[in-house]
C-alpha cells in the first residue's frame, strides 16, 4: 500500500489545534516529508512516525499556518479589498528511506485546504457556522461582525465590514436611503478575495466604503446575489445598518482588528479627552571660565512626549459593551481624529455597570500612542 492521506482533524481555525496525518505499511519508509504549498512557495517538513508506531505520522499545522494569516487595518479609501484573515493551502506527502530519498510511488496529496483567524472566548461561544456565505440557503448568515444596533457615522467617513467565505455569483451591496427610506443611490461592489477554493467559493473579502451621499440619512450593506436593486435581491446575509450623524464639535473614530480577524470602525461621538505626557532629562551646565547669563542652570538632553487618549462609548446595553470590549484585546488598535490616522496601545479598559439589561452600561478605554516621540538636546 502507498502512502495515505488520511485528511486534515481538527479546526481551520487558528486558535485551535489542526493536524494532518499520513499511513504507509511500507517498511522501508523511515520518516515522512510534507510540503505545504502556500502562494505557490514550499515549506518542507520531515518527521518520524508517532510514538508507539512505525507507520503513522503527525503533523501539527496551525502553530506554523498562522504565519501566513495576516489580518491589518485597511487604507480608509472606497472599495473592496482582501480582508487578510483567510489563507488557502494545499500539502502532499512523501516517504523517505534510510537515506532521505523519496520512495517511489510513497506519495499522497490533498486538495484546497482553508486557515482561518477566528476566536472566541469560552464565555461568549460562536457558531462559526453563522459567518460562512454560501450560494444556497435563506439570509441567515452574518458578517464577521458582532453588532446588531445600526451604528453611527458622519458625512464622509468610513465604515468596514468583512466576509470569511462570499460566492462567485454574489457582491457586496451598498443601499443609501433618505428619511422617507427612498432609495437614493444603489451599487453594487466585486468582493475582492484572499483566495480561492472550488469554483464557486472565496475566501477572505473587506469592503471599505464611504458616507458619501449628502442627502441620505442611512447607509444599509450586506451581501448579496448578483442582480436585483435596492432591497429586493436575493441576500445571503443580515443587513447592517449605518446611521448618519451630524458632525459634532469634536469626535473620535476607533479602528481596530476583531475577535475574527476582521477590520471595524467605531466611532465615539464626542466622548474623549487626549493630552500630551512629558517626561524630561537634564544635566546641570559647565560654569565656563567668563560664564554669560545663558551659561547657567541646567540643559535638556532629552525630551520623551507620549500622547494619551481616554475614550468612553455612550450609555449601552452590555451586550453591546461587551462586544466593544473587543477593542482592549485587539492586536492592531489606531484613532482617526481628522484626517489624522495614530496607532494606540490599550493599557486598560474599565467598564461601569449599572444594569445589564438596561441601556445605561458604559466602557472607558485608556490609550497610549504606539510610538513614542524622543527629541534629544
Amino acid at each position: 500500500m502507498a502512502t495515505t492521506n488520511l485528511g486534515l482533524t481538527g479546526s481551520p481555525y487558528l486558535t485551535q489545534k489542526r493536524v494532518a496525518r499520513a499511513q504507509t505499511n511500507n517498511a522501508s519508509v523511515i520518516q515522512m516529508r510534507m510540503t505545504v504549498t502556500i502562494d505557490a512557495v514550499d515549506y518542507v517538513f520531515e518527521q518520524l512516525p508517532d510514538i508507539g508506531t512505525s507507520n503513522l505520522f503527525t503533523f501539527e499545522l496551525n502553530s506554523f499556518l498562522r504565519n501566513f494569516v495576516i489580518s491589518s487595518l485597511k487604507t480608509l479609501s472606497s472599495g473592496s479589498v482582501a480582508s487578510g484573515n483567510t489563507t488557502l493551502f494545499t500539502y502532499i506527502f512523501e516517504g523517505l528511506d534510510v537515506n532521505n530519498d523519496v520512495i517511489s510511488g510513497e506519495t499522497s496529496a490533498s486538495g484546497t485546504n482553508v486557515v482561518m483567524n477566528y476566536s472566541s472566548d469560552d464565555l461568549n461561544p460562536i457558531d462559526i457556522a453563522d459567518y460562512l456565505n454560501s450560494n444556497t440557503g435563506i439570509a441567515t448568515n452574518l458578517l464577521l461582525t458582532d453588532f446588531l444596533n445600526p451604528r453611527k457615522v458622519i458625512l464622509n467617513s468610513y465604515v468596514a465590514l468583512s466576509s470569511f467565505r462570499t460566492g462567485d455569483t454574489q457582491r457586496w451591496c451598498v443601499v443609501f436611503t433618505d428619511a422617507t427610506d427612498s432609495i437614493v443611490a444603489d451599487a453594487e461592489v466585486l468582493p475582492v478575495f484572499d483566495g480561492t477554493l472550488g469554483s464557486d467559493i472565496n475566501y477572505g473579502s473587506t469592503l471599505i466604503q464611504q458616507f458619501d451621499e449628502p442627502t441620505a440619512t442611512k447607509m444599509s450593506i450586506f451581501i448579496a446575489d448578483v442582480g436585483g436593486s435596492g432591497f429586493s435581491r436575493t441576500l445571503r446575509s443580515r443587513i447592517y445598518t449605518f446611521e448618519k450623524v451630524a458632525e459634532p464639535c469634536q469626535y473620535v473614530e476607533v479602528l481596530w482588528i476583531n475577535q475574527f480577524g476582521a477590520m471595524e470602525i467605531t466611532l465615539f461621538n464626542s466622548n474623549f479627552a487626549f493630552g500630551t505626557q512629558i517626561n524630561k532629562k537634564s544635566f546641570e551646565k559647565v560654569r565656563p571660565v567668563n560664564p554669560t547669563s545663558y551659561d547657567r542652570g541646567q540643559n535638556n538632553y532629552m525630551v520623551e512626549s507620549v500622547k494619551r487618549f481616554t475614550i468612553w462609548s455612550d450609555y449601552e446595553k452590555m451586550e453591546d459593551i461587551e462586544k466593544l470590549n473587543y477593542i482592549s484585546v485587539s492586536p492592531q488598535v489606531a484613532v482617526k481624529i481628522g484626517a489624522q490616522i495614530i496607532p494606540v496601545i490599550v493599557e486598560n479598559a474599565t467598564t461601569e455597570d449599572y444594569n445589564y439589561h438596561e441601556p445605561i452600561n458604559r466602557v472607558t478605554f485608556n490609550m497610549v500612542m504606539a510610538n513614542k516621540r524622543i527629541n534629544v538636546v
